[in-house]
């Protein structure tokens, strides 16, 4: 698979196929998705340098790395909302897990996960 950088320092989700990003790095991404996500209204993505794949200190996440404990830490309006959407279908036994480990679970987002599956 391709590698593309995000350079911005924020999340990208690509909800109609399955695809996030959750902050700066280099991550694998579809083949067919590179032109798209070049050509992105944020100006986020750029083809990596041959620093930025072989520095030690650049971040390598492959499209299906996921990180539910940052997912979860956000608003429960987004969380739940890409929930809703399908964003994160693929991650929900992930999901759920980290929102149960919170010292506050949200049953909002809990209920938005037990709605999806």
């Amino acid at each position: 698979m391709p590698k593309l950088t995000w350079t911005l320092d924020r999340r990208f989700s690509d909800h109609a196929h399955g695809f996030v990003a959750e902050g700066p790095g280099t991550y694998e991404v579809p083949e067919e998705l590179v032109d798209e996500y070049l050509d992105h209204r944020s100006g986020g993505w750029e083809r990596p340098t041959e620093s930025d794949v072989d520095s030690e200190g650049s971040e390598d996440v492959s499209a299906n790395a996921f990180d539910a404990a940052a997912f979860i830490d956000r608003s429960w309006q987004s969380v739940t909302s890409d929930i809703e959407d399908g964003a994160v279908d693929e991650h929900l036994d992930a999901v759920e897990a980290a929102e149960e480990n919170r010292d506050s679970p949200r049953d909002s987002v809990l209920s938005s996960i037990s709605d999806r599956r």
